[in-house]
């Protein structure tokens, strides 16, 4: 079960947004103005990244009932047996050229059953903003005869996971994109970069909240925490629409903006 973290993130931030703007304009307290304090916003950028891990965890936890094969998993692999409608060999060219294109470096030769075995591998790339900027490595064999072949596909994630958010599901994607079952490549992700920024925005938002209603003091470093989570999601959504045919979280960026907005609606 894939656990879209961005979607449920919207969720949860799209009603503290409806709670929190109106308090935001009519109960801001006496003699606020704005105060940008640096500490602040650099502390808001490192806790963003464990925050948006426990806050993961979380939500993990709630939408499966059990953290099993959730933390810390090294190496994620998958094996599927698939079939498709064609011959083996038109197959095999297939899987070359999808191979080539993705970047791996592939070793083919005959199984014992005379079936084409392809060993391949791919490095991490240096910048890692989509599934398929990881490592890779794996193993597919073609079998078959006419028009259908059989394939044993063998997928490993050549990194560690700190929580998963789906790599099995994608995994399976590119297994099914590789052998032709898939015309394109769906394994789209929102960028930790725009995670971050959206987790830290909502958690700074429900800070403000309970700050108005009660705690008058939480308020004013909402507003350096506002401008850290503001600059993370701007920086998470142009990697996005670089690369939009392996990136997603467009709604999630505009979610984590406005939330960080609604600081500065007590200025108002």
């Amino acid at each position: 079960m894939q656990i879209k973290t961005g979607r449920l993130l919207v969720l949860l931030t799209i009603p503290l947004i409806v709670v929190g703007a109106p308090l935001a304009v009519l109960m801001p307290p006496d003699g606020v103005m704005f105060v940008y304090r640096n500490y602040v916003f650099v502390i808001g950028l490192f806790l963003s990244i464990p925050l948006t891990l426990l806050v993961a965890l979380v939500l993990r936890w709630v939408a499966t009932g059990h953290l099993r094969q959730i933390l810390w998993i090294k190496q994620p692999s998958v094996s599927v047996r698939l079939e498709r409608a064609a011959a083996a060999a038109e197959t095999a060219v297939l899987l070359r050229q999808r191979l080539a294109a993705c970047g791996f470096a592939v070793k083919e030769e005959a199984g014992p059953a005379g079936e084409a075995v392809f060993d391949f591998v791919k490095p991490k790339a240096p910048r890692t903003y989509s599934f398929i900027d990881h490592g890779f490595r794996g193993t597919i064999s073609l079998a078959g005869a006419d028009a259908r072949t059989e394939a044993a596909v063998t997928l490993t994630f050549d990194d560690v996971v700190l929580i998963e958010s789906g790599e099995y599901d994608r995994l399976r994607a590119l297994a099914r994109y590789l052998v032709g079952l898939e015309a394109g490549l769906t394994a789209r992700q929102a960028p930790l970069t725009l995670l971050n920024g959206a987790t830290l925005a909502m958690a700074n938002l429900l800070f403000l909240i309970l700050g108005l209603l009660d705690h008058p003091a939480w308020v004013p470093p909402t507003f350096s925490t506002s401008l850290a989570a503001a600059a993370l999601c701007v920086w998470g959504l142009v990697v996005v629409l670089k690369d939009r045919e392996h990136l997603e979280g467009l709604g999630l960026g505009a979610a984590g903006l406005a939330a960080a907005v609604v600081p500065f609606l007590m200025l108002f």
